[in-house]
């Protein structure tokens, strides 16, 4: 059983993060691993406003900006495939809320995408914080 790993950077706009791809890399496995997900393809584009909004609204029906969106492409009992996107702009400017790096608020977009990749749901109080948790617990083995 293997695992791959694709990150793409998105080339518009230019972002100013000093985030190696390994880090990306570890975030996903760590993610992976810690959800008991031993096989599949998984894409990280790292990306700006633009590209995430548009994506957004056009398969989503959401006209407005958000920090991740994940997008399951195989049945997910078989082998996980999927792709996820993240707003780089969105982490730079939000990170100073958290009190966190925008490369470490970028990696938590990329948790948050893969929890949602494997089944995890944040459209309550309750799935909000389990995700939230995970999320702190998969975090704190990334050293950043």
């Amino acid at each position: 059983m293997s695992i791959n790993i694709d990150v793409v950077w998105d080339p518009d706009p230019e972002q100013a993060l000093d985030l190696p791809e390994t880090a990306v890399h570890d975030a996903v496995q760590k993610a992976l691993h810690h959800r008991s997900v031993t096989s599949g393809t998984v894409t990280v584009v790292i990306a700006g406003h633009s590209l995430v909004h548009r994506l957004n609204k056009e398969y989503l029906g959401h006209d407005y900006r958000t920090d991740v969106l994940s997008f399951v492409l195989s049945d997910p009992e078989e082998m996980l495939e999927g792709e996820i996107y993240v707003d780089a702009e969105m982490a730079l400017e939000r990170a100073h809320e958290f009190s966190a790096t925008p490369e470490r608020e970028l990696l938590r977009y990329v948790v948050h995408g893969i929890l949602h990749l494997t089944g995890m749901d944040d459209s309550d109080e309750q799935g909000k914080s389990a995700m939230t948790i995970a999320e702190d617990a998969i975090l704190s083995y990334i050293a950043m």
